[in-house]
């Protein structure tokens, strides 16, 4: 997530990204022209957070709550 949001940002290349994925390239245009602003989301508040990698049961319980629609978000 970190490094995804500083790709958006920041113009530089390496050996890491120098193949990047294409439609990078529009997201990049879009907060560069000031459309979108792409954010850091804590891992307690990030739905994704559910389906790429394991966290503690208190986490996993509380976003599965946000994704089913039962509670608010902060």
């Amino acid at each position: 997530n970190t490094a995804a949001n500083k790709l958006t940002k920041d113009d530089f290349i390496s050996t890491g990204n120098k193949y990047i994925y294409q439609p990078y390239h529009w997201v990049k245009e879009l907060v560069t022209g000031g459309y979108i602003v792409v954010e850091h989301k804590r891992t307690d508040l990030n739905l994704a957070d559910l389906f790429t990698k394991p966290g503690p049961r208190q986490v996993f319980d509380a976003l599965s709550r946000k994704l089913k629609g039962f509670v608010g978000w902060d």
